[in-house]
């Protein structure tokens, strides 16, 4: 049995052999990387923040630029399909075919992308720390869709609509294991010690006399 300490190294270690990044860990404190820091829960400054959001989306990008675009005609077919899923019983088999086919799962996974970019974009261009931390928020809710983002990925894979992992650039391989690994990493070191700051306001005002 390995020691705690010991187990925690080698699980993160693990983590970056499966990326592909072990020759590139962190080198300066605001890489994207550093939202998987064990042994850190000090709060980002902004500067750090906001160079992880550009990180995050140079990676966000180089997966997105290699989904193909959906046919308009098929997202189209898509969206009318959506429009009318209250007519189909929630369990029935043909709403269940048409949430696993290709189409939807091409159409699912675009929005999905696409929703993490304009939540960076929201990130950028916050003119104050409550905005952009609810940038920050539903991003990470984003990030935390990893079902939806692993189910995507094999559905198109598996159409040849999406090159395999080792035919992707680097920082775009697995995002299936990156994906959830940086909404958690968002979570803890982004919003929860800024939240905690938040708390303590008014319990500092109120201890003045």
């Amino acid at each position: 049995m390995c020691s705690m300490k010991i187990c925690s190294l080698a699980s993160l270690l693990l983590l970056f052999l499966l990326l592909g990044t072990v020759h590139a860990l962190p080198v300066y404190a605001a890489e994207a990387w550093s939202l998987l820091g064990a042994d850190s829960d000090a709060p980002l400054s902004m500067a750090q923040r906001r160079e992880i959001a550009r990180d995050l989306t140079v990676r966000l990008q180089t997966l997105r630029s290699r989904v193909p675009l959906q046919a308009p005609n098929e997202a189209e077919a898509v969206r009318q399909q959506l429009a009318s899923l209250g007519d189909l019983t929630l369990a029935s088999e043909q709403r269940g075919r048409f949430f696993l086919s290709l189409p939807y799962q091409h159409y699912q996974l675009v929005e999905l992308l696409d929703g993490a970019s304009a939540e960076l974009d929201c990130i950028e261009g916050a003119h104050n720390e409550a905005a952009e931390h609810t940038c920050w928020a539903r991003l990470a809710t984003i990030y935390l869709s990893e079902e939806r983002l692993g189910l995507g990925i094999s559905t198109l894979r598996a159409a040849k609509r999406l090159p395999r992992d080792d035919d992707l650039p680097r920082a775009a391989q697995d995002p299936r294991v990156w994906y959830s690994e940086f909404g958690r990493g968002i979570l803890r070191r982004i919003i929860t010690p800024w939240l905690a700051a938040q708390a303590a306001v008014p319990q500092a005002i109120g201890d003045n006399p």
